[in-house]
């Protein structure tokens, strides 16, 4: 939803046993008509997600498949009409484009893209990470981490980035703020640890070295970051470690204005094996919530930690507690640009399912 109330819901729907991409506005308090928006007869799509800017203008994305391999394809939502989807095409260059990767131009018949993630910013840039696996004949699986930028005043993508030629790295989340700049993590595992890397780039895409923003020298494996910043640049980074017999919640407040992160802090742990998949909502002024879900045998606790910018994370609640089924998805959050946010979950007892919701004003 954009400043301005305008909105947009995207979807999959099967038809054939074949996936289509479908998208609605919404404007004046009202849905409009659905539209197919992927590119047809090119395979089953799945997995979309929608930015929009502060106009209600956005860009959707999804993974689509030949049959074979995988792919990012997106369109654009400009001045209320959709465009022609296009696939985002890959390029064997090393991290930053320096050239240093693995094979040559071009995308290999054996690699496929999938899980994307997108940001936009108030001016209609865009930032769109995904991960990408690579298998050849008598070799372990590749995995890595990959970046491309839309310019709005060009409507073109640039060339796609691989940010870490580990082979072991991917699931990215990046987040722009205020004229482009923008930060992206994801996971990367190194001799059995998994640590959280993070990168950061100014206005003209080009990416920094990455750090490890958990906990150094620790053997505690850490998956699916969050990152989520203000305009400004003020916000955090949020994942699940596991720490046997169970997990943890981490998080690592960001300062854009000085590109710093401040320090891993521990939120949360639980005696479980079921790794909750913390997601983060930050409004303008660089505060914001933490949310994720804690199960333990048969039951599960909706968990909120506040984030204030001169204060970092506070005040661990407890919003629900209920019972545990394999269908309940994940909870939810969303923050307004005066502070008031939404946590949603759905939850099951007595047999049955129901949607619930928590509010902070």
């Amino acid at each position: 939803m954009s400043s301005m109330g305008r909105g947009v819901v995207v979807w999959q729907q099967e038809e054939n046993s074949d996936g289509d991409i479908w998208a609605v506005r919404y404007s004046d308090q009202k849905f409009g008509q659905p539209v197919r928006i992927d590119q047809q007869d090119t395979g089953s799509a799945y997995d979309p997600l929608i930015a929009l800017d502060s106009n209600g203008d956005g860009i959707a994305a999804w993974t689509q498949t030949d049959g074979t391999n995988s792919h990012i394809w997106v369109n654009r939502l400009a001045a209320g009409s959709w465009g022609d989807s296009e696939e985002i095409p890959t390029s064997k260059s090393g991290p930053n484009g320096n050239g240093n990767g693995q094979g040559n131009s071009g995308t290999a018949s054996d690699e496929s893209a999938f899980s994307p993630r997108l940001s936009l910013d108030a001016q209609g840039n865009a930032s769109l990470v995904w991960t990408q696996s690579e298998f050849e004949t008598m070799n372990a699986p590749q995995f890595s981490p990959w970046s491309a930028r839309f310019d709005p005043n060009s409507s073109k993508w640039h060339a796609a980035l691989l940010l870490d030629d580990s082979g072991a790295a991917g699931y990215p989340d990046s987040q722009l703020f205020e004229t482009g700049n923008g930060v992206i993590v994801w996971p990367r595992m190194t001799d059995g640890r998994v640590s959280i890397r993070a990168s950061s780039h100014g206005p003209t895409g080009e990416w920094r070295d990455s750090i490890n923003i958990a906990m150094v020298e620790s053997e505690i494996t850490a998956v699916m970051p969050r990152v989520a910043l203000s305009p400004a640049g003020h916000g955090a980074a949020i994942w699940t470690q596991y720490a046997a017999p169970g997990v943890q919640i981490w998080a690592n407040q960001y300062d854009g204005e000085s590109d710093h992160w401040v320090g891993a802090k521990q939120l949360s742990t639980v005696s479980t094996t079921s790794a909750p998949l913390p997601q983060l909502a930050i409004d303008p002024s660089g505060d914001g919530f933490g949310v994720w879900s804690e199960i333990q045998d048969t039951s599960r606790e909706i968990k909120v930690e506040r984030l204030q910018t001169d204060a970092g994370f506070i005040g661990n609640v407890t919003l629900h507690t209920d019972e545990v089924t394999p269908q309940i998805s994940q909870v939810q959050i969303a923050i307004d640009a005066h502070g008031k946010a939404v946590v949603i979950w759905d939850g099951y007892s007595m047999g049955g399912y129901s949607v619930w919701a928590s509010s902070f004003e």
